[in-house]
């Protein structure tokens, strides 16, 4: 299985540590160790019956999960997925355990439901079941490792093992790309996204059809920014409720992991919070962009469980300041979003600052050149010595700021930056329209993103098609 894209997340610990590997044909390698106890001890699954063994009891694991049958039928429908005897007796230790993903799937009566991903398990399955594949298992509390891994090459790195491990089947969304061969995985918990392939030839650098689609909701804002790229005022209009609905229901249908609901100012639509059930019910994970940390405070209960992440817009340490104390204590993931060149280098290094303090992320976005940002940033900021400021000197640098990421715009300016600080080229997208792309609800068009001149009006009919089609030419 190879590795090909990863937007990353936060990281777990194991205490087990088992690895799938790739061994030389010709080495003689057999089963060492009781099947069907995949726990702490050292053991190797090389036969094809403990491989299969090995993935029955992963499928046991998920399908008991997600659902809810009982446990003579997951057995049986585990022993069937893997072709091998499965019974509740035998085990993968928790610490180790490969969460298999899940696929969002229409039911009966326009209902929606969640079914562990056959087909991910079943490409899984035929890559373990390769004869230069082998598993090994073990622990990391021994200062002594697995004897043949000195001898082999391990398939996934320590990124790859920890989005998988130990999490809840339903968090985890999967979906299959025909054209590029490819697996994209979305953890809907944390926003992690992978990108996997059992296929050599497998070519992730373009989706068929998006996984993120921003979505402009409304045009009215109060704010009045220099820098707006959107050029929004107090005389914008919202977005019908019934094209949103629509869009919720068509981009449910083409497998879109998550949204970035944006405008003007969204929180101002009046049916905001009914939009993020929209997308929540068909299957969409939702995130918004606000500068109203009022509204975030005052529906926070009813924002929980509903939103991804919150993006927080600021151009100032003294605004920002008070935003985030607002907030506190808030168990949203808040984001604060910053356009570069809205402020100078003082106020950016005090803003970096306070997200330090507060334990919030800093999102860098580029100048675009539309509406009203078409006038330039108005102060000239070389954000490459001021995130040099926060790393220390020495033989092994480490990094003293707060988590920083930057919009796709922003990462073709810092990819010589990136690649100086050994940041991985498959941890960031260069491309806009290669994996997402932007609707505007308000006049019912599209473009490859939201600073994009270029639109086409929505399909009025056949909308999957049309937007595929459309995405496809990105």
């Amino acid at each position: 299985m190879r590795l090909l894209n990863l937007r990353y997340g936060f990281a777990t610990n194991s205490s087990s540590t088992h690895s799938v590997v790739l061994i030389d044909k010709k080495n003689h390698i057999t089963d060492d160790g009781e099947i069907g106890k995949f726990g702490w001890d050292f053991f190797t699954a090389r036969s094809e019956n403990a491989k299969r063994v090995y993935m029955g009891i992963l499928a046991m694991d998920a399908i008991a999960k997600v659902h809810g049958l009982s446990v003579e039928d997951t057995c049986a429908l585990a022993s069937a997925w893997c072709g091998a005897p499965i019974d509740a007796d035998m085990y993968v230790d928790h610490q180790s355990m490969i969460t298999l993903p899940t696929v969002h799937a229409a039911g009966y009566n326009y209902s929606r439901t969640t079914q562990v991903s056959r087909r991910f398990f079943d490409d899984m399955l035929n890559f373990v079941l390769k004869d230069e594949v082998a598993i090994l298992g073990g622990n990391d509390n021994d200062e002594e490792s697995h004897s043949l891994l000195a001898m082999s090459e391990v398939v996934s790195n320590s990124r790859m093992r920890k989005f998988f491990y130990e999490d809840d089947p339903k968090s985890i969304s999967a979906r299959y790309d025909e054209t590029g061969k490819f697996w994209t995985l979305f953890r809907k918990k944390s926003g992690d996204k992978i990108r996997v392939s059992f296929d050599p030839f497998a070519d992730a650098s373009k989706s068929e059809c998006p996984e993120l689609v921003d979505v402009k909701i409304t045009d009215w804002c109060d704010a009045g920014c220099a820098y707006c790229y959107q050029g929004s005022t107090r005389d914008g209009k919202h977005a019908s409720k019934d094209v949103i609905g629509n869009i919720a229901y068509e981009l449910g249908e083409l497998g879109v992991f998550e949204v970035a609901l944006g405008g003007g100012e969204p929180t101002a639509h009046p049916d905001f919070l009914n939009i993020l059930d929209q997308f929540n019910w068909a299957g969409i994970k939702p995130n918004f962009s606000t500068r109203k940390a009022e509204y975030v405070h005052e529906h926070r209960d009813k924002l929980r469980g509903k939103v991804g992440a919150i993006g927080l817009s600021a151009d100032s340490p003294r605004v920002l300041r008070k935003q985030l104390s607002l907030l506190e204590p808030c168990d949203l993931d808040i984001l604060v979003q910053v356009a570069v060149g809205s402020c100078d280098k003082e106020d950016l290094c005090k803003m970096m600052d306070i997200c330090k303090m507060f334990g919030r992320g800093i999102l860098f976005l580029g100048w675009k050149s539309t509406e009203r940002g078409k006038s330039g940033p108005a102060h000239k900021v070389d954000l490459k010595p001021v995130l040099n400021s926060y790393v220390s000197k020495g033989k092994f640098p480490s990094w003293n700021g707060p988590r920083v990421s930057f919009d796709t715009c922003m990462v073709v300016e810092m990819r010589g930056w990136l690649k100086d600080h050994k940041v991985p080229e498959y941890m960031f997208t260069l491309r806009e329209g290669a994996h997402s792309m932007y609707i505007d609800a308000v006049l019912e068009r599209m473009s490859k993103s939201s600073y994009d001149e270029l639109f086409m009006p929505l399909p009025k009919k056949d909308f999957r098609e049309g937007l595929m089609e459309y995405f496809q030419k990105l």
